[in-house]
């Protein structure tokens, strides 16, 4: 009609916006080192924002007595509420740019995927800081000591009994133990697997645990140090991904400013729900 204006989008632009949302999935949950070692829980189509998570106490049998009576075992579960927020990124590129540069929107929304999938790295790097046992000296490099410290911790804690036990560590605190296995006899130096790359973690394994990579350590004591930790992974892991939205994209016209936009959202939770010697391990060392 006459005088009408359409601001509703286009067929051809749902259809672009569809399949660059089919890109962005891979691209914001590839390249992230801590979304596979971590709790997954979903909210998709829950009435809610917030999640409510029990810990178990790890429970013990004893040994019993003819004719005694069993006496009754304690068993106090806790609960941890994870509350949802959005994270988001949005890119713009104005008509003259787009048709003078070799980027294009997949580029712009594998890019904005990636800077999700830090997002999402960096939360949850830095939820470690709530375990409430740490192995390192501030201003100190990363020992062989620390690391075999870190393991009696959590193993005298039983978190074998809750899952397989993994390391994520910054890549100044990898050179430090490695330079530090390289001066103790009898003691070789673990190969690196992997390579830096889109998506790729590099990673080893020493005493019979992965270890993994990550630039995204939190930075702590004034930026003195870095934070990695060994904590334990999977479905019993300390650490939660809540999801209420996986990442997703929409396109903008700005018709004034001759420009489009690439807007990327998800929304999620992540929290420290067990922070017990049985969860996890923060490894607090030097940060150059």
């Amino acid at each position: 009609m006459a005088n009408e204006i359409d601001t509703g989008a286009s067929a051809g632009e749902m259809i672009q916006a569809e399949l660059l949302s089919n890109m962005i999935i891979p691209a914001a949950y590839g390249p992230s080192v801590m979304l596979p070692l971590v709790r997954r829980e979903s909210l998709v189509g829950v009435p809610t924002g917030t999640g409510e998570y029990t810990k178990h106490p790890l429970l013990a049998a004893a040994g019993l007595t003819d004719g005694t009576a069993i006496g009754n075992s304690a068993y106090d579960p806790t609960s941890t509420q994870v509350t949802t927020v959005e994270v988001g990124i949005s890119l713009e590129q104005t008509d003259l740019h787009r048709a003078e540069s070799i980027l294009n929107m997949d580029i712009l929304a594998q890019q904005a995927g990636l800077a999700v999938a830090n997002k999402i790295d960096t939360d949850l790097l830095a939820e470690v800081a709530d375990f409430s046992n740490s192995v390192g000296t501030s201003t100190s490099d990363l020992t062989n000591a620390n690391i075999l410290s870190a393991i009696y911790t959590l193993k005298a804690g039983n978190a074998q009994d809750r899952g397989p036990i993994v390391a994520v560590l910054h890549p100044i605190q990898v050179f430090d133990l490695f330079t530090n296995l390289a001066t103790l006899t009898g003691t070789p130096v673990p190969a690196m697997t992997g390579a830096p790359g889109f998506g790729v973690a590099r990673s080893f394994n020493l005493y019979g645990i992965p270890f993994y990579e990550s630039t995204l350590c939190a930075s702590v004591n004034t930026n003195a140090d870095r934070q990695g930790a060994m904590f334990v992974a999977g479905q019993g892991s300390g650490l939660i991904y809540q999801t209420k939205w996986d990442p997703r994209v929409e396109l903008e016209r700005d018709a004034k400013m001759r420009s489009w936009s690439v807007v990327v959202t998800a929304a999620y939770g992540d929290e420290c729900i067990d922070t017990s010697s049985s969860a996890g391990v923060a490894i607090i060392t030097d940060h150059e």
